[in-house]
């Protein structure tokens, strides 16, 4: 705290308050800019075909194994990923509809997304925010799998992942930061394929 008066009192007395106010400003956009996760992104199997005869998409999320169901917040980024996830998928309107349920019988032109989420280290936004860089960092790797459901054939496959660095202090958000960047990221990449 002493430092920052010192260096505000030395910018205002050097430039006046109109730079004083620009220095603290862009200190601030720096923190922010430097905080946005830069999602991964790695084609196992790339897709390898037109999405555009499926009409029906069923999304589920799960675990990689049991280890993974079990650590702390696998339940709240699970739900926040599939919604997010259909969410996302509604707004590019690529399917006339997206289901997050797991039906007995597929209908035909029906794609299915499994999104098995391979590593979690749940932070909430709120940790971040008051304990800064002492609450740690939250990370999310995300293997999708796409899939015909009238053959079974795999359609593509795709492994996701997201970290917050440390250096964000309280601006760098938590898990469902992360959660946003990989669905928008996955969608987009679906939207490549569906003309």
């Amino acid at each position: 705290m002493i430092a920052w008066k010192y260096i505000a009192t030395f910018k205002s007395s050097l430039y006046g308050e109109d730079m004083q106010r620009f220095f603290k400003y862009g200190i601030l956009l720096l923190l922010t800019v430097s905080c946005t996760p830069k999602p991964l992104l790695q084609k196992v199997q790339a897709i390898n075909t037109n999405l555009s005869q499926y009409n029906t998409v069923h999304v589920h999320v799960k675990g990689k194994n049991n280890s993974i169901e079990k650590v702390h917040g696998f339940n709240p980024t699970r739900d926040a990923l599939k919604r997010q996830f259909i969410e996302d998928l509604k707004d590019e309107d690529m399917f006339t509809k997206v289901l997050g349920n797991k039906p007995e019988n597929y209908g035909k032109d029906s794609l299915s997304i499994d999104l098995v989420i391979e590593e979690l280290n749940y932070r909430h936004a709120t940790m971040s925010f008051f304990f800064g860089i002492f609450s740690g960092n939250s990370h999310i790797k995300i293997l999708a799998e796409l899939s015909d459901t009238t053959t079974g054939e795999s359609v593509g496959t795709y492994r996701f992942g997201a970290k917050n660095k440390t250096s964000g202090g309280i601006f760098r958000g938590g898990t469902s930061k992360l959660i946003v960047q990989i669905s928008e990221k996955l969608v987009d990449e679906i939207a490549r394929y569906k003309r």
